[in-house]
Parts: C-alpha cells; structure tokens; sequence
C-alpha cells in the first residue's frame, strides 16, 4: 500500500513538472528525462525540473511516458507497478 501511495503521489507530482516544463519550453518534453537535464531543442527551459530519482516509481521502476496519450491527452504517465 505504501508504494501505491508514493506512486500515486509521484504521478501527481511528476505530471506538475511536465506541465511547468511545457509553459517554460512552449512544448512537452520529448521524454521524462528532458527534465534533468537540458535537451538541445529547449531553449528556455529553465530546469531542472525534477531530480532523475523522481522518475521512478515506488518499485524504482522507470516511469513509462508517451506522448502524445493514447487516449486522446496530450501525454500519458504510467507505472507498471512491481512486475
């Protein structure tokens, strides 16, 4: 339960910093760790955004990130939990 909770948490979270890095950039990131670390295409970013230990899970499983969503959002974050 602890890990689903600091998952779920992280998810919120995470999704905050997404959304600060696209209103600095004036687009998403192409993937979570554009976050971290600069990309060359960003040129006003002003990052960074989250620490690279902030893009796991409570299983310290990478988050999975696509964009654009699947389901018509502008982007999907997922973890797959322990497996």
């Amino acid at each position: 339960q602890g890990r689903w909770n600091a998952t779920k948490s992280s998810v919120k979270s995470l999704g905050t910093k997404i959304e600060s890095y696209a209103m600095d950039v004036g687009s998403l990131p192409d993937k979570l760790e554009d976050l971290t670390t600069k990309p060359g295409n960003a040129d006003n970013w002003n990052g960074p955004y989250a620490r690279p230990s902030e893009l796991k899970d409570g299983w310290d499983q990478p988050f999975v990130y696509r964009m654009p969503g699947e389901s018509g959002a502008d982007y999907d974050l997922v973890s797959y939990g322990a497996d």
